[in-house]
């Protein structure tokens, strides 16, 4: 990157981040100062025109600067528009009225002072009566949608953190064992089951976790676009329809899931019992009759960590689907045939 490129990003960062909060407190309070103002009872209509200017531009400056702010929150940066607007939708809604009515406003005034009608005739104008109260009502309502507007713009959770391209650690849903930890396990529970094959588990557990709150967190249609086959929509659907309110807050798996695995099919439940005794995974019981397995001294941590991922690749991703097709939601998990 060039130099004259890293100065303008350094520029506009300065800028959204330090000078905008308080330009837009600074031009909001000249604002609602100047719109206070009763317009004088006789000037020069130059004057006149660059004092109703300024009284117009004040919340166009505002809105703008508003804007700029904008530009940091993760909405903007992937580009979600809609959500965007949705989010801020009363301001948005408020301030094209709100700008419509005081100019029309204004420009009665204006002409009313070009043909020197007095101030207390400005009333028996056609229809500046109804303007001039539509006028204030929507300042009320745009001043409160600007206060609003602000006080969500100081919730850090709507910007993008400056590590937001780099990825986390992989959390660890089971630890490997060691020979002298798995020589501690009865002989009548490890039966004749090798050191190298509950490892070889371990690891395809860790990346099984991983990969179903990664399908979970992706719709049909992100499934679909990325070609992974009809058969992950169907252990989407099976997988959705075990979420209960009691598993919402704990990462699980169960043991059918793992018999997708043929290395694992038979020696499964002896490894199951070992890494249960040893603590490494404990039987989540629920209402539902099913064989559940979650980490003891974990919550839903990876179901978190799944979400923040995507959350920061979808950042970067690219829009056209050609590309979507070519590369995984997460850069550091790929979904992989069962083999």
């Amino acid at each position: 990157m060039s130099e004259g490129s890293r100065g303008g990003l350094a520029g506009m960062e300065f800028l959204t981040s330090n000078f905008t909060p308080l330009s837009v407190c600074v031009v909001l309070f000249l604002d609602v100062g100047l719109n206070s103002l009763m317009d004088p009872l006789s000037a020069q209509i130059g004057i006149v025109i660059l004092l109703t200017c300024l009284q117009v531009s004040f919340p166009l400056c505002t809105v703008v600067l508003i804007f700029i702010m904008l530009t940091r929150t993760k909405f903007m940066r992937a580009g979600r528009f809609g959500d965007m607007l949705s989010r801020f939708r009363y301001l948005g809604i408020t301030f094209p009225l709100y700008a419509l009515f005081l100019i029309a406003s204004k420009a009665y005034r204006i002409g009313a002072y070009s043909r020197f009608i007095p101030t207390n005739l400005f009333w028996t104008m056609d229809a500046y009566y109804p303007i001039y109260i539509l006028e204030k009502i929507f300042s009320i309502l745009y001043y409160s949608f600007v206060y609003q507007t602000l006080l969500q713009l100081g919730n850090p959770d709507l910007y993008v953190s400056s590590s937001t391209n780099e990825i986390e650690e992989i959390p660890v849903f089971c630890e490997e064992m060691t020979a002298a930890q798995l020589k501690a396990v009865p002989q009548i529970l490890r039966e004749d089951v090798k050191l190298e094959e509950i490892n070889a588990a371990v690891r395809i557990i860790n990346e099984f976790v991983i990969e179903k709150y990664q399908i979970l967190e992706m719709s049909p249609k992100e499934i679909q676009d990325f070609e992974i086959g009809e058969e992950v929509l169907e252990m989407k659907k099976k997988w959705d329809s075990q979420q209960t309110v009691e598993t919402s807050n704990v990462d699980f798996f169960t043991d059918q899931d793992l018999m997708l695995y043929d290395s694992l099919k038979h020696h499964l439940h002896q490894v199951l019992h070992v890494l249960v005794h040893t603590n490494r995974l404990s039987v989540y019981r629920t209402s539902r009759n099913l064989t559940m397995y979650c980490n003891p001294n974990r919550s839903n941590e990876f179901q978190i960590w799944v979400k923040k991922q995507m959350e920061k690749i979808s950042l970067n991703k690219k829009d056209s689907k050609k590309d979507r097709r070519r590369t995984a939601p997460l850069s550091v998990i790929k979904i992989h045939p069962r083999a």
